[in-house]
């Protein structure tokens, strides 16, 4: 009987150092195939057996756009020439091309009493406002009546608006119908011209004026209710 345990116990242990050998053989098999396998993928880089494929492809993402800010132009026209109820007109005189040298001249026109605002914007982004300046404060204020057609500059100015360089641009022509102080607490002084890196913050805060509600004779507040209109020139040295 004893004997017989032993042969069995023999047994068990024999299996047991097989089963160990074994796995040491499978290990080694295994590291052995994968170091195989790297070695020939790097000497045969053109084999399909390294290629695997269900691997996910990388995908290439789009390189983002840069954003480009709006320019003074762009801004000036969406947030000051969107609306038009008072019927304004501006005409460039004597033509919305100009040689170097010649005079500028503009005329307003208006279905609807107003106070009226001229802002000059060049390609540059600079920003300059034409009127209301001194000379329209001495007369009429700046306002436009309907049927009344304004000339800027006049003779009363003294001066003309004379083109010294070649650029183009637009004239944008605002007209308020009721009190001006609030909007005209925001215009820059006069011919003065605002560079592109201010103007841009000047339109918006004239927009906000503009949106702005002020007190009608009763006492109740309304809307403030304008108009707004853009003309393109070009002053050029050809003939």
């Amino acid at each position: 009987m004893d004997k017989e345990k032993r042969k069995r116990k023999k047994k068990i242990k024999r299996l047991k150092e097989i089963v160990i050998f074994l796995g040491i053989v499978i290990a080694g098999l295994v590291a052995f195939a994968t170091d195989f396998g790297e070695l020939w993928c790097k000497v045969f880089t053109d084999s399909s057996w390294c290629q695997e494929e269900d691997s996910p492809k990388p995908v290439k993402l789009p390189e983002p756009k840069p954003v480009i800010p709006p320019s003074v132009t762009e801004q000036a026209i969406e947030l000051l020439t969107r609306k038009n109820p008072a019927g304004l007109k501006i005409e460039i005189l004597p033509s919305p091309t100009l040689k170097v040298g010649k005079a500028m001249k503009m005329r307003l026109r208006s279905d609807h009493d107003g106070y009226l605002i001229v802002l000059d914007i060049n390609k540059e982004g600079e920003l300059t406002t034409l009127f209301p300046n001194k000379y329209s404060d001495q007369r009429q204020q700046g306002y436009l009546k309907v049927g009344q057609s304004l000339i800027i500059p006049d003779a009363y100015y003294g001066f003309d608006f004379e083109v010294h360089k070649q650029t183009q641009g637009i004239l944008v022509a605002i007209l308020v119908e009721g009190d001006l102080t609030v909007v005209r607490e925001v215009l820059p002084v006069p011919f003065e011209g605002i560079k592109e890196s201010y103007a841009i913050g000047i339109l918006q805060q004239l927009r906000q004026q503009l949106d702005k509600t002020v007190p009608n004779e009763k006492g109740i507040e309304e809307s403030i209710r304008w108009s707004g209109i853009k003309a393109e020139y070009k002053i050029t040295d050809v003939p």
